[in-house]
């Protein structure tokens, strides 16, 4: 298991292993962002097939890429919203979906070599290969619930589910978390302590929470009402707040409510950590955090607002995406913030 909780067994393989880490995390983040772009741009049902293996490789011919067409054709989304594409725009869309699906592949493939590589120089114990092996578990997990998100809009409504959507973007951020904390408990070869039942915790909590709402609102396509900010449609709490019934399902499948929790959960935490820099509601030792966190909070709250009152352009849409996971993982790692400090 290793001595005294210790993650790989030498110097080297601390240094070499924890890098492996982040870079997957990296990869991970861009795979978020680039998961973002094909669903704002409607490339994420371009691709009617789940092939693990053999979707490798792209429509090498002519005939090839008439197939792919003819068989997105044949699908409500087409029908219904695309019937005035052309080979070349559809060239386009499945090129996004495409570029989505290979780097997935290639993250599990940076997973699974090093990690075979890092097995037979016997520089992993027993307690970093069960942790290693359950993200690539968690990998496989998450390309079969993406292919469960896609199946969901191949009916006879041509839009994937907000909430597979969003349990495809939580499940992605899990595993971005893991792979994060894996690369920092390798890198000090120790346990992390966490922060428990501390304001901290319940900031974490908040964030998670606006990200989920985030997420639905991008499922809904909420974004594209009410672009108008503090007020939506003139009105602090709209009248289609709480119209469906049950109660519990308007909070998950009305655009308008989902829309509502996101920017307040997003307005109370801009206030929140402007409130703890304000009354330096922190221990010395947490400043750096606080700091940190404040920043990415407010830049994050600057650029959805922005989003939102100009119409939800695409380029601006995946900044915030990518900035809210950004956000997330340093909150997420804020918890373990005491370990770290530590070990300076």
């Amino acid at each position: 298991m290793g001595k005294n909780g210790q993650w790989v067994k030498d110097s080297q393989a601390k240094l070499w292993v924890s890098r492996w880490m982040w870079l997957l995390a990296v990869m991970v983040m861009i795979l978020v962002v680039i998961g973002g772009l094909t669903r704002l741009t409607g490339s994420g049902l371009s691709i009617v097939e789940w092939k693990p293996v053999t979707g490798t490789l792209p429509p090498l011919s002519d005939a090839a890429w008439e197939m792919e067409f003819e068989k997105y054709q044949g699908h409500s989304e087409f029908q219904e919203h695309n019937t005035w594409m052309k080979l070349s725009d559809f060239k386009w869309i499945y090129a996004l979906e495409y570029i989505h699906r290979l780097w997935a592949r290639l993250i599990g493939l940076v997973l699974a070599i090093p990690f075979a590589i890092f097995l037979t120089k016997r520089w992993l114990t027993r307690k970093s290969c069960f942790a290693i092996a359950g993200v690539f578990l968690l990998g496989g997990m998450q390309g079969a619930l993406g292919w469960v998100m896609v199946k969901s809009g191949l009916g006879n409504d041509p839009h994937v589910s907000p909430i597979k959507l969003v349990l495809h973007l939580t499940l992605a951020i899990v595993i971005l978390w893991q792979m994060t904390l894996l690369g920092i408990r390798i890198r000090l070869n120790r346990q992390l302590k966490m922060d428990q039942f501390s304001s901290w915790t319940i900031l974490v909590v908040v964030i998670g929470l606006t990200f989920i709402y985030g997420g639905l609102v991008a499922g809904h396509k909420a974004g594209l009402i009410y672009n108008t900010y503090p007020l939506m449609g003139g009105q602090f709490i709209p009248d289609e707040v709480g119209s469906l019934e049950p109660f519990w399902r308007d909070w998950f499948w009305s655009p308008v409510t989902v829309h509502f929790i996101h920017r307040w959960l997003a307005t109370a935490l801009a206030i929140w950590i402007i409130g703890i820099l304000a009354f330096r509601a922190y221990q010395p030792q947490d400043r750096r955090w606080v700091l940190s966190l404040a920043h990415a909070v407010l830049i994050q709250a600057v650029l959805g607002i922005a989003t939102l009152l100009l119409n939800v352009p695409i380029w601006l849409a995946a900044l915030h995406q990518g900035w809210g996971v950004l956000t997330l993982v340093l909150a997420l790692t804020s918890l373990y913030r005491s370990s770290l400090v530590d070990s300076k």
